[in-house]
Order: structure tokens, then C-alpha cells, then sequence
């Protein structure tokens, strides 16, 4: 039970890293708090991870939103505590994942035209090709972030194919397996002349979409592997 002036915290769910939570205050106002624990959410305390993903995270936010064009795009950040590795950011109330509007059959092409512009100036402003090699090696020493891409080729692209029994017949499709080792290369950033600042996971599941502005879909990316890739 809450007490008379406690202030009302929900927590969110989804996402698999870290803790979040809407908080608001008696008039409904609210803002959104996200905080890293030192191992995988979902995993729990024995699947030790980096709480340094946080201050990452903030980093990149500033890296993409000196644009104004691309700021529009992403939730502001109010406030981040690096020692508790936390952030308070804006609660985006009238937007739902973009996963759920898909899967409930709303396609609207406002949302792959905002999706397609908030990634272009994402990628534009920071690839190789566009920036001076001392601000690329910059870049890339700021957002290899090996651990987390570690994490993502074995779980993501490697894990599944190798032990689930349902993909038995991939990995005896030679073909197959071979433009997955050329896809686990281009995500590990081999190709040095190809390179940007990324979200290494986005998937419906990552976006944040409303459709009261249509065309302002794209509005908040969720947590995921952020790198130089």
C-alpha cells in the first residue's frame, strides 16, 4: 500500500537487461527510469553483465540527437546517475511498441518513412565515410562495445542455429550457414570502410510508435547493443 504522499511507480515491462519503471506524481505527470543491474535481467545475479551499458547508452543519445532533425526522433534525457547507473527520461504515454501495432495489423507507411529518416541521419552523421579517421577511431574505441556484441553473435546468430533441434535443417543447408558467417562478419564490423554509429539489435520490439501524428511514428528506441558497426 502507498502511502498518502508516496509517489506512484509502475514497473515496465519487457526488455531483457535492465529495470524500468513509469513514475508519476498526483496529477499524472510522469517520467521514465531506467536503471542497469550488474547481470542480465532476465537471467538473473549469475549472468553477470557490465553495468557500464548505462553510461554507453547515454553517450550514444547525445551522439545522435546533435541534430535537431534527429533529436525529434528520441525521448529526452532529464537526468543520469552514474553512480546508481540510472536515467530519468521522458515517458512517452501516448506511444505503444511498434511491435504491437504491427501485430495487430496497422502498417502505416508514415512509420517506415519516419523509421527510414530517424536511421539515415542516425548512420549518415557517423559513418566512416562522412567523418575524419581521427573522429572515426574515436568512435569506434567509444562503441566497439565487444562485450554486448559478444553476447549477440553466440545468442543471436550463432547459439540457436547450433543446438535448437527446430533448426536441423539449417545447419545441414551449406548454403545456408554460409551467408550466416558472412552476416555474423558484417555485424562484427569487419568491413572497416562500412562503419556507423548503430543500435545493433533494433526490431519492431525496439521502437516506440504512436499514431496520433502520422507523421511522427518513430519516436523512442527501448534498450539494445549499441556499436560501431
Amino acid at each position: 500500500m502507498l502511502k498518502k504522499h508516496q509517489t506512484p511507480i509502475w514497473a515496465v515491462a519487457g526488455g531483457n537487461l535492465n529495470y524500468a519503471f513509469a513514475v508519476r506524481d498526483a496529477s499524472g505527470k510522469g517520467v521514465f527510469v531506467k536503471q542497469a543491474p550488474d547481470y542480465i535481467k532476465v537471467l538473473g545475479p549469475d549472468a553477470a553483465l557490465t553495468r557500464e551499458r548505462m553510461r554507453l547508452e547515454v553517450q550514444v543519445y547525445s551522439e545522435w540527437t546533435r541534430s535537431p532533425d534527429a533529436a525529434a526522433y528520441f525521448p529526452r534525457v532529464w537526468k543520469f546517475d552514474e553512480d546508481s547507473m540510472a536515467f530519468i527520461m521522458e515517458l512517452l504515454d501516448n506511444h505503444e511498441l511498434l511491435q504491437k501495432h504491427l501485430f495487430q495489423g496497422h502498417v502505416v507507411e508514415a512509420a517506415a518513412r519516419s523509421l527510414g529518416d530517424c536511421m539515415a541521419q542516425m548512420h549518415s552523421r557517423t559513418h566512416c565515410s562522412k567523418i575524419s579517421g581521427e573522429e572515426c577511431q574515436r568512435l569506434s574505441k567509444a562503441y566497439e562495445n565487444r562485450l554486448m556484441r559478444d553476447i549477440q553473435l553466440e545468442f543471436v546468430f550463432s547459439k540457436c542455429y547450433r543446438e535448437d533441434e527446430r533448426a536441423e535443417h539449417l545447419r545441414s543447408d551449406a548454403s545456408f550457414m554460409s551467408l550466416l558467417e558472412t552476416i555474423k562478419e558484417i555485424y562484427n564490423g569487419k568491413n572497416t570502410g562500412n562503419l556507423a554509429v548503430c543500435h545493433g539489435d533494433l526490431h519492431a520490439g525496439s521502437i516506440m510508435a504512436t499514431s496520433t501524428h502520422q507523421d511522427r511514428w518513430v519516436s523512442g528506441f527501448r534498450e539494445g547493443v549499441l556499436c560501431f558497426a
